[in-house]
Protein backbone atom coordinates (compact mmCIF):
# COMPACT_ATOMS: atom_id res chain seq x y z
CA UNK A 1 0.00 0.00 0.00
CA UNK A 2 1.33 3.58 -0.74
CA UNK A 3 2.19 6.09 1.43
CA UNK A 4 -1.27 8.33 2.48
CA UNK A 5 -0.87 11.49 4.06
CA UNK A 6 -3.26 11.84 7.27
CA UNK A 7 -6.49 12.91 5.13
CA UNK A 8 -6.03 10.21 2.75
CA UNK A 9 -5.25 7.52 5.07
CA UNK A 10 -8.71 8.86 7.49
CA UNK A 11 -10.61 8.94 4.04
CA UNK A 12 -9.83 5.46 3.01
CA UNK A 13 -10.46 3.68 6.60
CA UNK A 14 -14.06 5.56 6.80
CA UNK A 15 -14.75 4.52 3.28
CA UNK A 16 -13.59 0.44 4.11
CA UNK A 17 -15.77 0.73 7.15
CA UNK A 18 -18.92 1.91 4.92
CA UNK A 19 -17.94 -0.58 2.20
CA UNK A 20 -18.15 -3.58 4.83
CA UNK A 21 -21.66 -2.70 6.27
CA UNK A 22 -23.09 -2.19 2.93
CA UNK A 23 -21.12 -5.48 1.57
CA UNK A 24 -22.62 -7.52 4.69
CA UNK A 25 -25.51 -5.75 5.33
CA UNK A 26 -26.12 -5.88 1.33
CA UNK A 27 -25.24 -9.38 1.11
CA UNK A 28 -28.76 -10.46 3.09
CA UNK A 29 -30.96 -8.29 1.89
CA UNK A 30 -29.86 -8.80 -1.85
CA UNK A 31 -30.10 -12.48 -1.78
CA UNK A 32 -33.41 -12.81 0.40
CA UNK A 33 -34.62 -10.21 -2.29
CA UNK A 34 -33.18 -12.42 -4.99
CA UNK A 35 -34.78 -15.43 -3.63
CA UNK A 36 -38.61 -13.85 -3.57
CA UNK A 37 -38.34 -13.47 -6.94
CA UNK A 38 -36.97 -17.08 -8.01
CA UNK A 39 -40.06 -19.08 -8.61
CA UNK A 40 -39.21 -22.79 -6.37
CA UNK A 41 -36.06 -21.28 -4.77
CA UNK A 42 -36.09 -22.65 -0.92
CA UNK A 43 -33.58 -20.31 1.47
CA UNK A 44 -34.05 -23.03 3.98
CA UNK A 45 -32.78 -26.28 2.06
CA UNK A 46 -30.96 -24.70 -0.58
CA UNK A 47 -27.40 -22.29 -1.06
CA UNK A 48 -27.00 -19.04 -2.49
CA UNK A 49 -25.09 -20.65 -5.18
CA UNK A 50 -28.57 -22.06 -6.74
CA UNK A 51 -29.60 -18.01 -7.50
CA UNK A 52 -26.51 -18.43 -10.15
CA UNK A 53 -27.93 -21.50 -11.76
CA UNK A 54 -28.31 -20.47 -15.83
CA UNK A 55 -31.43 -19.42 -16.59
CA UNK A 56 -32.49 -18.37 -13.56
CA UNK A 57 -34.33 -14.73 -13.58
CA UNK A 58 -32.33 -13.82 -10.96
CA UNK A 59 -28.72 -15.37 -12.49
CA UNK A 60 -27.65 -11.61 -13.67
CA UNK A 61 -28.21 -10.53 -10.68
CA UNK A 62 -26.31 -12.74 -8.64
CA UNK A 63 -23.82 -12.15 -10.39
CA UNK A 64 -23.82 -7.91 -10.80
CA UNK A 65 -23.96 -8.12 -6.61
CA UNK A 66 -21.37 -10.88 -6.39
CA UNK A 67 -18.87 -8.45 -8.41
CA UNK A 68 -20.06 -5.69 -6.13
CA UNK A 69 -19.72 -7.48 -3.04
CA UNK A 70 -16.46 -8.37 -3.90
CA UNK A 71 -15.25 -4.83 -4.52
CA UNK A 72 -16.52 -3.82 -1.45
CA UNK A 73 -14.69 -6.42 0.55
CA UNK A 74 -11.60 -5.35 -0.78
CA UNK A 75 -12.43 -1.70 0.41
CA UNK A 76 -12.80 -2.88 3.21
CA UNK A 77 -9.57 -5.22 3.74
CA UNK A 78 -7.25 -1.69 2.46
CA UNK A 79 -9.47 0.27 5.24
CA UNK A 80 -8.21 -1.96 7.52
CA UNK A 81 -4.53 -2.04 6.64
CA UNK A 82 -4.63 1.97 6.64
CA UNK A 83 -5.75 1.77 10.45
CA UNK A 84 -3.63 -1.17 11.91
CA UNK A 85 -0.51 -1.70 9.63
CA UNK A 86 1.70 0.92 11.03
CA UNK A 87 1.75 -0.64 14.35
CA UNK A 88 1.03 -4.55 12.72
CA UNK A 89 2.32 -4.63 9.28
CA UNK A 90 2.77 -8.75 8.86
CA UNK A 91 0.20 -9.57 10.91
CA UNK A 92 -2.43 -6.80 8.93
CA UNK A 93 -1.40 -7.52 5.72
CA UNK A 94 -2.61 -11.02 6.54
CA UNK A 95 -5.74 -10.53 8.20
CA UNK A 96 -6.84 -8.13 5.18
CA UNK A 97 -5.38 -10.81 2.21
CA UNK A 98 -8.23 -13.29 4.15
CA UNK A 99 -10.97 -11.12 3.87
CA UNK A 100 -9.65 -10.23 -0.10
CA UNK A 101 -9.34 -13.88 -1.01
CA UNK A 102 -13.13 -14.29 0.37
CA UNK A 103 -14.60 -11.45 -1.20
CA UNK A 104 -13.02 -12.97 -4.63
CA UNK A 105 -13.68 -16.72 -3.64
CA UNK A 106 -17.41 -15.95 -2.77
CA UNK A 107 -17.38 -12.77 -4.93
CA UNK A 108 -16.77 -12.47 -8.48
CA UNK A 109 -15.60 -15.87 -9.28
CA UNK A 110 -18.20 -17.57 -7.60
CA UNK A 111 -20.39 -14.94 -9.49
CA UNK A 112 -19.34 -14.93 -12.89
CA UNK A 113 -19.10 -18.90 -12.98
CA UNK A 114 -22.55 -20.36 -12.42
CA UNK A 115 -23.60 -23.08 -10.61
CA UNK A 116 -25.16 -25.37 -13.29
CA UNK A 117 -26.10 -29.28 -13.15
CA UNK A 118 -26.16 -31.15 -16.19
CA UNK A 119 -27.16 -34.64 -16.22
CA UNK A 120 -27.20 -34.54 -12.70
CA UNK A 121 -23.33 -33.70 -12.29
CA UNK A 122 -21.81 -30.90 -11.64
CA UNK A 123 -20.57 -28.77 -14.74
CA UNK A 124 -17.24 -27.39 -15.20
CA UNK A 125 -18.90 -23.90 -14.18
CA UNK A 126 -20.21 -25.49 -11.07
CA UNK A 127 -17.13 -27.35 -10.34
CA UNK A 128 -15.00 -23.71 -10.79
CA UNK A 129 -17.57 -22.11 -8.59
CA UNK A 130 -17.34 -25.00 -5.64
CA UNK A 131 -13.65 -24.27 -5.53
CA UNK A 132 -13.99 -20.41 -5.46
CA UNK A 133 -16.81 -20.89 -3.02
CA UNK A 134 -14.93 -23.29 -0.54
CA UNK A 135 -11.71 -21.54 -0.47
CA UNK A 136 -13.13 -18.01 -0.26
CA UNK A 137 -14.97 -19.75 2.83
CA UNK A 138 -11.86 -21.20 4.44
CA UNK A 139 -10.16 -17.07 3.98
CA UNK A 140 -13.57 -16.37 6.10
CA UNK A 141 -13.28 -18.77 8.32
CA UNK A 142 -9.57 -18.01 9.59
CA UNK A 143 -10.51 -14.32 9.89
CA UNK A 144 -10.83 -14.39 13.78
CA UNK A 145 -8.09 -15.91 13.95
CA UNK A 146 -5.58 -13.51 12.32
CA UNK A 147 -7.83 -10.79 13.96
CA UNK A 148 -7.21 -12.20 17.42
CA UNK A 149 -3.57 -12.52 16.77
CA UNK A 150 -3.10 -8.86 14.79
CA UNK A 151 -4.96 -6.52 17.63
CA UNK A 152 -4.91 -9.05 21.05
CA UNK A 153 -2.66 -6.48 22.43
CA UNK A 154 -5.07 -3.44 21.53
CA UNK A 155 -8.54 -4.95 22.23
CA UNK A 156 -8.39 -7.53 24.80
CA UNK A 157 -11.89 -8.35 24.50
CA UNK A 158 -11.08 -9.60 20.80
CA UNK A 159 -10.11 -12.76 21.97
CA UNK A 160 -13.23 -13.97 23.43
CA UNK A 161 -15.32 -12.86 20.60
CA UNK A 162 -12.84 -14.78 18.26
CA UNK A 163 -12.94 -17.78 20.12
CA UNK A 164 -16.62 -17.75 20.03
CA UNK A 165 -16.83 -16.83 16.26
CA UNK A 166 -14.71 -19.70 15.56
CA UNK A 167 -16.83 -22.40 17.49
CA UNK A 168 -20.33 -21.24 16.55
CA UNK A 169 -18.56 -20.88 12.84
CA UNK A 170 -17.48 -24.67 13.15
CA UNK A 171 -20.62 -25.99 14.17
CA UNK A 172 -22.54 -23.99 11.35
CA UNK A 173 -19.97 -25.66 9.06
CA UNK A 174 -20.15 -29.17 10.60
CA UNK A 175 -24.39 -29.06 10.01
CA UNK A 176 -23.59 -27.27 6.42
CA UNK A 177 -21.67 -30.84 5.66
CA UNK A 178 -23.67 -32.94 7.26
CA UNK A 179 -27.02 -31.34 5.09
CA UNK A 180 -24.90 -31.96 2.35
CA UNK A 181 -24.92 -35.83 3.05
CA UNK A 182 -29.02 -35.38 3.89
CA UNK A 183 -27.95 -36.14 7.63
CA UNK A 184 -29.96 -33.36 8.50
CA UNK A 185 -31.95 -30.93 6.54
CA UNK A 186 -31.85 -26.81 6.03
CA UNK A 187 -28.79 -26.84 4.27
CA UNK A 188 -29.30 -23.29 3.44
CA UNK A 189 -30.21 -22.31 6.74
CA UNK A 190 -26.67 -23.49 8.33
CA UNK A 191 -24.97 -21.68 5.28
CA UNK A 192 -26.65 -18.40 6.47
CA UNK A 193 -26.09 -18.72 9.84
CA UNK A 194 -22.58 -18.93 9.45
CA UNK A 195 -22.34 -16.29 7.38
CA UNK A 196 -24.45 -13.97 9.53
CA UNK A 197 -21.64 -15.19 12.29
CA UNK A 198 -18.60 -14.11 10.49
CA UNK A 199 -20.22 -10.84 8.82
CA UNK A 200 -21.03 -9.50 12.71
CA UNK A 201 -17.02 -10.09 13.14
CA UNK A 202 -16.41 -8.30 10.00
CA UNK A 203 -18.09 -5.43 11.07
CA UNK A 204 -16.51 -5.50 14.21
CA UNK A 205 -13.42 -5.27 12.21
CA UNK A 206 -14.70 -2.20 10.66
CA UNK A 207 -16.19 -0.17 13.71
CA UNK A 208 -12.15 -0.70 15.53
CA UNK A 209 -10.90 0.69 12.33
CA UNK A 210 -13.84 3.72 11.85
CA UNK A 211 -12.31 4.27 15.49
CA UNK A 212 -9.20 4.07 14.26
CA UNK A 213 -9.92 6.88 12.33
CA UNK A 214 -11.74 9.24 14.16
CA UNK A 215 -8.61 8.61 17.72
CA UNK A 216 -5.87 9.67 14.21
CA UNK A 217 -3.83 12.71 15.82
CA UNK A 218 -4.13 15.51 13.18
CA UNK A 219 -0.50 16.64 11.70
CA UNK A 220 -2.11 20.26 12.20
CA UNK A 221 -2.77 19.93 15.94
CA UNK A 222 0.22 21.77 18.24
Amino acid sequence: MPNLNFSQRRKLIRVGAVSCYVACIGDFLVTILLAMLSPGYDSLEQPESFLSVSGSPVAPWFAAWSVAFSGLLILSSLGIMAAFRQRHSASITVLASLITLYGIGEGIISGVFPFDIVNGRLSVSAQIHEVASIVGQIGLYLVPVAGWYALRREYPLIKGLSILVIVSGSIFVLLYNASKLHLVSYRGLWQRLFMATYFLYLMYLALLADRRARDLPSPNRA
